[in-house]
């Protein structure tokens, strides 16, 4: 017996989400468009989020549920994607509503793009705010440079992805980092985008997290690497807003390895912030002062300050 593949996948990775599961589950489950499958990966979880699922995925038969042991968002995202059996994929974090039309949005504008970006509501406390994409030039460069602006490049649950495009070129989430795999991911996803959409409306309504106090001093000097070798194949050398922000990631965890006195490894990242300066120090005061000087000076400059300053 065939199975006939739905419109959209939705990967919903889950950890300890009882308290807000049920409410997206509901939120998903009434969509406006009704084809779409719901890949719900349970990470582990042991306040009952499994129970909730299982639960709501007995009476509905679009609800898929996997198990597996904790291992983060990237590899609970992972593993969904083993099962992906819809034309089209998008995600949702186990905490947030989208609205009714959130799919629907996307499949008014997926035919001939390879991705579609939508605004999203997002919600801090009791305060909402809503953002758009109106009027913002959709070339892919220029896309990518204005949801930096945003800070919003790196969120999966406003964009929709072709899943022949993931499958074609075996795009996952890099399991090694606790930050900006997300990012990380649409990055690499990007090289691959030559049409792409933005459409005015904000359907998704996001909680959003303390970013700072989420990722208070984790190390992310090989995801900077990564982020700026992708960014730069669809952005060019090209005055971007995008590359700053990734050669300036790179500067402060370079910086990183001075302060916590691992000087072997402050010696690599150094030679290799200097060395993708040869590139991109338009971007970056730091890589232009490191490159116009003869950079292995620098080393015991930045080893005395850093131990000074500590």
């Amino acid at each position: 017996m065939s199975v006939v593949s739905p419109l959209f996948s939705i990967i919903l990775p889950v950890f300890n989400a009882a308290q807000t599961l049920e409410r997206t589950l509901e939120s998903l489950q009434g969509q406006m468009l009704r084809d779409f499958e719901l890949i719900l990966v349970d990470d582990g979880s042991t306040d009952g989020s499994s129970q909730i699922a299982e639960r709501l995925a007995a009476d509905d038969a679009r609800i898929r549920v996997f198990r597996k042991e904790n291992g983060g968002a990237a590899s609970a995202r992972n593993e969904a994607l083993r099962h992906v059996r819809g034309r089209y994929v998008t995600f949702c974090d186990a905490d947030d509503c989208p609205a009714s039309d959130w799919l629907q949005a996307f499949a008014d504008a997926m035919a001939d793009n390879d991705v579609v970006v939508q605004g999203w509501t997002y919600v801090i406390g009791q305060k909402e705010e809503t953002q758009t994409y109106d009027g913002v030039a959709e070339d892919v460069a220029s896309a990518v440079d204005e949801m930096s602006r945003r800070e919003s490049f790196g969120f999966l649950w406003n964009k929709c992805f072709r899943a022949d495009i993931i499958a074609e070129h075996g795009l996952r989430f890099d399991e090694r980092f606790r930050f900006l795999e997300d990012e990380e991911f649409i990055c690499r996803y990007w090289t691959h985008v030559r049409r792409m959409k933005f459409v005015p409306c904000a359907a998704y309504h996001y909680a959003m997290p303390d970013f700072g106090e989420k990722y208070r001093k984790i190390d992310g000097f090989l995801l900077y690497v990564s982020l700026l070798s992708n960014a730069s194949r669809f952005i060019g050398h090209c005055p971007s807003v995008t590359l700053q922000k990734y050669t300036m990631g790179l500067f402060r965890n370079m910086m990183l390895s001075f302060q916590r006195h691992r000087y072997g490894e402050a010696w690599h990242r150094l030679w290799l912030f200097a060395d993708y300066g040869r590139t991109f120090r338009q971007h970056n005061k730091y890589m232009r002062v490191i490159r116009s000087w003869n950079w292995p000076m620098w080393y015991p400059v930045l080893a005395i300050y850093t131990c000074f300053k500590r």
